[in-house]
């Protein structure tokens, strides 16, 4: 699928990486908690997660099941899969990201299926 090509699955490497650099452990030290941050401030002032915000709002390729079910490609939910993660670990701990993310709360209403 044109969607999904190698950029696609480059940008999806990244946003995996991104988002392990960016999570914070069950119980973390204050070094690691610090270290988490700049990491996330770093993403941030990087816009990573206005390029993840991008992707999310790219129009989905769909088909029909054979029960009538609107399926998206598993390939593109690989990519999408990928932008949530890094989303909430970028999140997690961090208010003034979490600040940043909720202004795309209507994107994540459209893939609920709530708007």
């Amino acid at each position: 699928s044109v969607f999904f090509n190698s950029d696609s699955r480059s940008a999806c490497r990244l946003l995996e990486q991104l988002e392990q650099q960016c999570t914070l452990p069950r119980y973390p030290t204050p070094a690691q908690l610090e270290a988490v941050r700049q990491r996330q401030d770093m993403c941030r002032n990087l816009r990573v997660p206005a390029l993840a915000l991008q992707l999310l709002r790219l129009p989905f390729k769909t088909r029909t099941t054979a029960a009538g079910v609107l399926a998206v490609y598993e390939k593109q939910l690989v990519l999408v899969q990928a932008c949530y993660d890094f989303l909430t670990a970028f999140c997690i701990g961090n208010p003034h990201n979490q600040g940043i993310v909720f202004h795309a709360f209507s994107t994540f209403m459209v893939h609920m299926g709530i708007v």
